[in-house]
């Protein structure tokens, strides 16, 4: 909303929680009103005649409010992600009106909890592939993932056997990164690099609607990892500060 027209003058000039509230002459005469369409909002005693002077004017694009929210009742849906910042229902908003919806997680851990993928393959049949080098999660995720690609590996900037230090979801490859209160144990694991991936499983003409990013501190050998020549996301979310931490 940029604006509210009101056809009482001693409201012009004024804001209604910071929106400006302008004359009808206001938006006929100024392109950057004129451009945007009119929400009718009076009561049903005023609507005829609100039509009628907007018809004098040459207004044809308006809706009446019963109408607008008719068409614009908020859909209910469920955020996964955890702590709650509400990446999913973000790129939800992003990737609504999409019928084909593809996605890379990397770091996928749990195929519910605290994921960002859920709420698109529950609500919009979306797919993709999701990637983890934890085995339990892995194999929850084969279970109620079955549309998608899903690989127990890690992912880096080149093809190796790594340390891996198991703490849930907050399991690493850096020792620096190791919390003694949830650490179970430390194993090797296949790193593998986000172009193999995509070279193994994608056509070069995929389109890739988001790539999800989630290594505890490891997130730049990702990227190091990946072509963005060859597979070039429409959006990347990434974890961008060091683990439970706010620091950049």
């Amino acid at each position: 909303v940029i604006a509210v027209i009101d056809r009482h003058q001693t409201f012009w000039g004024r804001k209604n929680m910071g929106i400006p509230i302008i004359s009808l002459e206001d938006y006929c005469s100024i392109p950057e009103y004129r451009c945007c369409e009119i929400v009718l909002t009076v009561n049903e005693a005023n609507e005829e005649s609100v039509q009628k002077e907007f018809e004098k004017k040459g207004i044809t694009n308006f809706v009446n409010y019963s109408q607008y929210l008719y068409h614009c009742l908020p859909e209910r849906i469920v955020s996964y992600t955890s702590p709650a910042q509400y990446e999913d229902v973000i790129l939800y908003n992003v990737f609504h009106d999409f019928d084909d919806i593809f996605y890379i997680d990397v770091g996928s851990n749990s195929p519910d909890i605290g994921s960002v993928t859920k709420l698109f393959y529950d609500q919009k049949g979306a797919h993709g592939i999701n990637i983890d080098p934890l085995e339990d999660m892995m194999a929850i995720t084969k279970c109620e993932r079955r549309r998608d690609i899903n690989i127990c590996a890690g992912v880096g900037n080149e093809e190796k056997i790594v340390d891996f230090y198991v703490q849930g979801g907050m399991s690493t490859v850096l020792p620096q990164n190791i919390d003694n209160k949830c650490f179970r144990k430390m194993c090797t694991i296949p790193i593998i690099t986000l172009e193999k991936i995509c070279d193994d499983h994608l056509t070069i003409d995929q389109k890739i609607c988001f790539l999800k990013i989630d290594v505890e501190g490891a997130e730049r050998e990702v990227l190091e990892g990946a072509n963005f020549h060859k597979y070039r996301p429409m959006v990347i979310v990434m974890e961008a500060t060091l683990p439970n931490t706010m620091i950049k």
